[in-house]
């Protein structure tokens, strides 16, 4: 009479059955990575948003409160030689060298962790990096960030030889022109491909290029403050080329409208 086994033998998983489970957990994986990495774009989205709303608050802050209504230029040099002669750079009424360093050192903005765009490179997060930001709101750094602001309605102090920026009082419609957008890098000064970030965005204009880092949308915030998402093409930027669009007009929405 055959004995029982005290213990039942196990009988271990087939090459088949091995392979088959492989499979099946590929194809889930699959499965899932569009809707995780439609995930990961909306939550940049998302994030970019929230970001140029906050900038985009604290600069109309110090706009109306610093500034008496008149724009910023996007960036103000102090070795100016286009200036008419004897004229004195910091005569000028919003003197600074950054936009976005006189708004973070005036107050209005509390975190330098917004000025950087979701998915930008790494290194701003360098200690000396942040550092100079934090001390000094003429640090070249304040160049590299994520987003410009609108470059029709602040230029730079170059572009006008010093002649007095426009008012926000003076835009009819606040909440149809752009404040500011995600820029891209300056190529002059970060050749190296190590920073991201501009002064300011303008039409027709190379050098002040638009960002487009979520699928073909862009953050924005308008004059009066509200901020979202627009195409690409909205703003006038070609996306397959990389440049400003041929019909895109810098004297009428979204860059611009005067009473």
């Amino acid at each position: 009479m055959k004995r029982p086994l005290l213990f039942p033998e196990r009988r271990g998983f087939t090459l088949i059955e091995l392979l088959v489970s492989v499979a099946v957990i590929a194809l889930l994986l699959v499965l899932a990575m569009p809707a995780l990495q439609k995930m990961r774009e909306t939550a940049r989205r998302t994030a970019s948003v929230t970001n140029i709303r906050a900038i985009g608050g604290g600069l109309l802050g110090w706009i109306q409160e610093a500034n008496r209504g008149r724009f910023p230029y996007a960036y103000v040099s102090t070795v100016q030689t286009s200036y008419p002669a004897g004229f004195d750079v910091g005569s000028l009424p919003n003197h600074y060298s950054y936009w976005a360093g006189a708004v973070y050192h005036g107050g209005y903005v509390g975190s330098l962790d917004v000025f950087f765009a979701p998915g930008q490179k790494p290194y701003w997060k360098e200690g000396t990096f942040l550092q100079r930001m934090h001390v000094d709101k003429n640090a070249w750094q304040w160049a590299m960030i994520g987003y410009g602001v609108n470059g029709v309605l602040m230029p730079y102090s170059t572009n006008v030889n010093g002649k007095p920026t426009g008012s926000i009082f003076e835009l009819a419609d606040r909440s149809s022109v752009i404040l500011l957008a995600e820029a891209k890098p300056n190529p002059s000064q970060s050749s190296n491909g190590k920073y991201d970030g501009f002064h300011a965005v303008r039409p027709k204009l190379m050098t002040y290029p638009l960002a487009v880092r979520n699928g073909d949308k862009v953050a924005v915030c308008y004059a009066d403050g509200h901020a979202g998402l627009l195409t690409a093409g909205e703003l006038g930027w070609d996306l397959k080329a990389e440049r400003w669009a041929s019909s895109v007009s810098d004297t009428a929405p979204p860059w611009n409208m005067q009473k």
